[in-house]
């Protein structure tokens, strides 16, 4: 090599570390490496030289380590998605799945479902109900409608609920509730999400012991949903979903808000209040029910989880039967290991530990008058961009991001309680244009007993800590 060739190169060097220097500064501030040129801080140009720039541009591209297919790298990355730790779910009404089984079928096989809930099965003693390669819990009404069934892959860890107490409520001899349970897992020592399958059918009233059994019945669905959220919170379960035709056309689900609140006996409300009472999350959001020939209006199929990333909506598709009202398909994706400490799918470069004396050796080691001769300057910088991200991840280890949503440790159910209740307040008197004057005092009542409660809960927390020894 020439001597000009050398001085070259180590021109380049300089011009190297230069970069280096200058982002390592941006990134230790927090500043993404490896941006688009069209969202480069113009201080990056600074860095060249008016001789530097005219070195760059001699000769023609291409690079001597493009063969080498060095990866580009940044300092913040995509995680893959943990695909053990997701499970391919549908829920649907299918108005007979004893008429539709087949159909079902090829939705099971066509987009490799691992659960399939189903509501209004109508299936008889003699119905065909198995999947092959499935696992079945079931409940039939035993007259005519109704039914419902959760389909779990062979392949998944599925049983029945085994806590007895549990059981006398979710599993019960007797009572009218139509409703499914199990519990479920990809392992042995994995612990196990409690899955569950209800439809209330909607008021069919004619006489008044009709619509005692009706109201009786929201009730104890209710009760049904607190006993599985609370078998979660007491740790007997690491996470819960809850699938199902609940019938509440009412209920906005856009704002958790009941448009009609004296429609239904308020059984509506009960059922709001059930769900925020337990911090659990309704996650469809649009409209499941298709009346005949028309668009959907109402969302009455509903998918439950402990928490909002326990379940991710994908689809709403058409419905399964050929019926003139029907419901729709929904998927969605269950999440298994889902925790309150929710951690985006990114990493950072964690600078503190890296091993600089390395990364210098490397970058010094590297033709930089071959990799940076190109025309264009932009050219240029995005190929060192390249070479430094790659040696950086060789060479300074990375961290994971995570955010921890922590519960205020002063925090109690009666505030949760009344929090929501004040959404909820806020939320109707806006939509009246605050025109009710008994609506607007109960808001501010609500909204004053509430932050006396948060004072008290405070002090309460606060002498805990100073009297515990």
């Amino acid at each position: 090599m020439s001597a000009n060739n050398i001085g070259a190169q180590n021109d380049h060097s300089k011009l190297a570390i230069n970069y280096l220097c200058y982002f390592h500064y941006s990134c230790s501030g927090g500043i993404a490496v490896g941006e688009s040129s069209m969202d480069r801080p113009n201080p990056v140009y600074s860095k060249i030289s008016l001789s530097s720039r005219s070195r760059l541009s001699n000769n023609n591209y291409p690079s001597s380590l493009i063969n080498q297919s060095i990866p580009y790298l940044t300092s913040t990355t995509a995680l893959p998605h943990n695909v053990n730790s997701e499970l391919k779910c549908i829920y649907t009404n299918a108005t007979s799945l004893r008429c539709n089984i087949k159909r079902a079928d090829l939705e099971l096989r066509a987009k490799e479902v691992d659960v399939i809930f189903v509501t209004e099965t109508w299936f008889k003693d003699t119905s065909t109900v198995s999947f092959d390669f499935f696992k079945h819990f079931r409940r039939d009404r035993g007259s005519q409608g109704g039914g419902v069934i959760i389909y779990v892959k062979d392949s998944l860890l599925s049983s029945e609920i085994s806590d007895s107490i549990l059981r006398r409520t979710l599993v019960p001899l007797t009572g009218n509730v139509e409703q499914v349970w199990c519990e479920i897992s990809r392992h042995q020592d994995e612990k196990k999400v409690l899955i569950g399958c209800i439809y209330r059918p909607p008021l069919n009233a004619r006489t008044l012991e009709d619509k005692v059994k009706y109201t009786d019945n929201a009730a104890a669905i209710n009760r049904s949903i607190a006993v599985a959220a609370r078998a979660v919170e007491n740790g007997l379960y690491s996470g819960l979903c809850v699938t199902g035709d609940f019938n509440f056309p009412d209920i906005k689900w856009t704002d958790d808000f009941v448009m009609n609140q004296g429609k239904d006996n308020g059984l509506s409300g009960k059922f709001l209040d059930t769900l925020e009472n337990f911090s659990l999350h309704q996650a469809v959001r649009n409209p499941t029910f298709f009346p005949a020939n028309s668009n959907p209006v109402n969302i009455l199929d509903l998918v439950i989880g402990d928490r909002p990333e326990r379940i991710d909506i994908h689809m709403i598709g058409a419905p399964l039967g050929k019926a003139r009202q029907a419901h729709a398909v929904v998927e969605f994706v269950l999440h298994l290991n889902s925790s309150k400490t929710s951690e985006y799918g990114s990493t950072r470069f964690n600078y503190t530990k890296g091993k600089y004396s390395e990364l210098r050796m490397a970058l010094s080691l590297i033709n930089w008058e071959v990799e940076l001769d190109t025309h264009n300057i932009n050219e240029a910088y995005d190929r060192f961009i390249q070479i430094y991200n790659c040696l950086c991840s060789k060479h300074i280890p990375k961290s994971r991001n995570t955010v921890r949503n922590f519960k205020l440790p002063w925090m109690t159910s009666e505030l949760v309680k009344l929090n929501n209740k004040r959404k909820r307040l806020f939320v109707h008197n806006s939509r009246t244009n605050w025109s009710s004057a008994s609506n607007v005092r109960i808001y501010r009542r609500t909204l004053k007993k509430m932050t006396y409660k948060i004072k008290a809960a405070i002090i309460s927390f606060e002498r805990r800590i100073a009297f515990s020894k």
